[in-house]
């Protein structure tokens, strides 16, 4: 079963994308070259500047040969397929047309979606920062196959992983992913998966809880209690960082906070919470401190 297909639109895209590279070429001696990329010509405004996506970004700087999405498009050469943070849903006409696996379509090719919770747990765009928000002391990843209704294909694979007590978002993306590579480099389990059908499942339990774009209201510190700002600081410290209005319309991102009272001291509503590392408006990320000298 082989996947020579790839659709992404963000730097979550990318550790997807090289681990599927270095499984075809593990298990089937593939190239990468035998993998066509799709992204969306999604571009942001940067300072006055138009910028690519930052997965479009990172196949521009590595000469990986991609195409736009086209929602009417027919990839009449696409075995099977990988979508990882791909900012655009799939129709139902998309499907029919590129002959997917769907509950009505049985032998269709497979559209795969790699989701970093353990669906049905956390639907949504931001499983991870929900994790975290939600306060969850396990998380986990699925792979499973696209169909018309949001998140909700048959499953072929999911992993559960602890989470620490200290991990930030960008510590639950390195487990998810980690677990991800290991599945697509054992040969013998991804043969039984997608082969034998013998497909591995983590218990999710009574939990089907929903997650949500986050918006730039949810970013601010100021009002939080500690507990909730520490939690929102470790949730949005990879797709945020979260916001504190240090005075008038000055504005400091916060990367991480310590527990140490040698840090920035950020009045919340019940206390302090020390923010570590921070990023000044129109300077680069520094440790809090060091811009606390330079304040002197």
């Amino acid at each position: 079963m082989q996947i020579n297909y790839f659709f992404g639109s963000d730097s979550r895209s990318i550790p997807a994308y090289e681990i599927l590279i270095k499984s075809n070429k593990s298990i089937f001696d593939l190239d990468k070259k035998e993998v066509k990329v799709i992204t969306l010509n999604n571009p942001s405004t940067i300072r006055g500047k138009i910028v690519p996506n930052e997965f479009e970004t990172y196949c521009i700087n590595n000469s990986i040969n991609y195409d736009y999405y086209h929602a009417d498009e027919t990839y009449t050469d696409m075995d099977n397929a990988l979508v990882c943070s791909f900012g655009s849903i799939f129709s139902s006409k998309f499907l029919a047309n590129n002959d997917i696996f769907t509950d009505k379509n049985p032998k269709g090719k497979l559209l795969l979606n790699l989701h970093l919770s353990l669906l049905p747990d956390l639907k949504g765009p931001t499983p991870v920062e929900y994790a975290l928000l939600y306060n969850y002391k396990v998380s986990g990843v699925t792979l499973f196959s696209i169909n018309s209704k949001i998140d909700s294909g048959q499953i072929f694979w999911s992993q559960d992983f602890v989470i620490d007590e200290n991990d930030y978002a960008t510590d639950i993306y390195k487990k998810a992913f980690e677990c991800f590579k290991i599945f697509m480099l054992d040969k013998k389990l991804y043969k039984n998966t997608f082969i034998n059908q013998k497909f591995q499942l983590s218990d999710v339990k009574d939990k089907h809880k929903k997650t949500y774009k986050i918006a730039e209201c949810d970013l601010s510190l100021n009002n939080l209690s500690v507990k909730h700002a520490k939690q929102r600081i470790k949730a949005l410290n990879y797709i945020g960082p979260a916001k504190y209005e240090y005075s008038d319309d000055y504005f400091l991102k916060i990367h991480s906070y310590t527990d140490s009272d040698d840090g920035l001291e950020l009045n919340v509503s019940d206390g302090i919470v020390y923010a570590e590392i921070i990023t000044p408006p129109g300077k680069n990320t520094m440790k809090a401190a060091d811009w606390l000298r330079g304040q002197k």
